[in-house]
C-alpha cells in the first residue's frame, strides 16, 4: 500500500464531511473514525499503527486481551494507514483479512457494511455512546410471581426512555453530523485564523462552514469535550507502541480507561 499523503488540514477531505449526508449509514462510522484518528495524530502527527498489530507489537498491547477502545479496533481491523488516512479515503480500502473475519465471526465473505462496523466498534465501547445502563432491583427472597412481574414491568418503564431512539436534534445522526462539523472546524483552526477559515470554506463550499468567529470558537470547545475519552485511549496506545511498555491490563468501559503497566 502506498503511504498516505502528508497531513494537510486545509485539504477538503480533512474538514468537509457534508458528503456523508449522501451515505447516512456511514455518518456514525465516520464520526467514530475521525475522532479516534484525530486523537492519535494530535499526540504524534507521524504516528502509524503497525501493519500487523498481532505481530511484534502485540506482546506490549494485549497480554491480557482487555484492550477495549475504538482506536484500538480501527488500528487492528482497518487495513489503511490508520490514523494517517482520512475516512473518505479509508472507506475505499476497508477490507479485513480472513483471520480477522473468522475472529469476528463473519466467516470468509465480507462487504463494506458501515452499520455492522459501528456495532462491532461499539462492542469495544465507543466513548460518545453509552453502551449500557445498569439498573439495580431489590428482589425479596420470597417474592411471588406477581411481585416479580411487577418489578420487571417497573424496570422496563425506567429503562425505556434511555433505550428509545431519540429524534429531532437529539437523534444520533444529527449529533454525529454536528460533531463532525465541529471537528472539521477545529482542524482548520490549527492552520488558519477564523477569518481565513471562513474565507477558505466559503470558496470551497460556496458558504462558510460557520459564519462568525464566535461559532468557530464554540466548535473548538465542543470538540475538546468530545475528544477527552478518545484522547485518553490514544495516549495509552501511543505509549504502549512507541515505548514498548507491556500493558498488563487495559479496560475501556463507558469511556473510563483504566490501565495497569508492567
Amino acid at each position: 500500500m502506498k503511504p498516505a499523503a502528508p497531513l494537510n488540514f486545509t485539504r477538503r477531505s480533512e474538514w468537509d464531511f457534508s458528503w456523508l449526508e449522501t451515505f447516512p449509514a456511514e455518518v456514525s462510522l465516520g464520526c467514530i473514525y475521525e475522532h479516534a484518528r484525530y486523537a492519535l495524530i494530535s499526540i504524534d502527527r507521524s504516528f502509524l499503527f503497525p501493519k500487523r498489530i498481532r505481530g511484534a507489537a502485540m506482546p506490549y498491547l494485549l497480554p491480557a486481551c482487555h484492550i477495549l477502545g475504538p482506536a484500538f479496533f480501527l488500528g487492528c481491523f482497518c487495513p489503511t494507514n490508520f490514523p494517517q488516512m482520512p475516512y473518505r479515503d479509508a472507506r475505499e480500502r476497508w477490507k479485513f483479512d480472513p483471520a480477522m473475519l473468522w475472529a469476528l465471526g463473519l466467516g470468509t465473505r465480507w462487504t463494506f457494511d458501515p452499520k455492522l462496523l459501528v456495532e462491532l466498534i461499539e462492542d469495544y465501547s465507543d466513548p460518545l455512546v453509552p453502551i449500557e445502563r445498569k439498573l439495580e432491583l431489590c428482589v425479596p427472597i420470597n417474592a411471588s410471581r406477581k411481585q416479580l412481574e411487577s418489578l420487571l414491568a417497573q424496570a422496563r418503564n425506567e429503562l425505556a426512555p434511555a433505550l428509545r431512539p431519540k429524534r429531532g436534534a437529539g437523534a444520533r445522526i444529527r449529533q454525529d453530523k454536528t460533531a463532525l462539523k465541529h471537528l472539521g472546524a477545529t482542524k482548520l483552526l490549527e492552520v488558519l485564523t477564523a477569518p481565513a477559515a471562513i474565507k477558505h470554506t466559503e470558496e470551497v463550499l460556496g458558504r462558510p462552514l460557520f459564519h462568525t468567529e464566535a461559532e468557530w470558537s464554540r466548535a473548538g470547545t465542543r470538540v475538546r469535550k468530545n475528544l477527552e475519552p478518545y484522547r485518553a485511549e490514544a495516549a495509552l496506545l501511543h505509549q504502549a507502541l512507541s515505548e514498548k511498555r507491556k500493558l498488563v491490563h487495559f479496560s475501556y468501559l463507558n469511556g473510563n480507561p483504566e490501565a495497569v503497566w508492567a
